[in-house]
């Protein structure tokens, strides 16, 4: 049970905690920390996939 918590965790999924923490807000909150959790995760892909584009570019510039 741990480490599926742990798992969940390091996907970045929320846990009972947040879900009862983001329900007790009132409506307009919870839809403002949705959208800027949404921004970040986002932000973090794109970063994520520009890194790996460069990672890409350096391999082919070695070859």
């Amino acid at each position: 049970m741990e480490s599926r918590k742990e798992f969940n965790r390091m996907r970045g999924l929320v846990g009972e905690d947040d879900v009862r923490l983001i329900s007790s807000l009132p409506e307009e909150e919870a839809k403002k920390l949705h959208e800027d959790s949404m921004e970040k995760s986002i932000a973090a892909l794109a970063n994520g996939i520009r890194s790996l584009g460069e990672e890409n570019s350096d391999e082919k510039a070695e070859k």
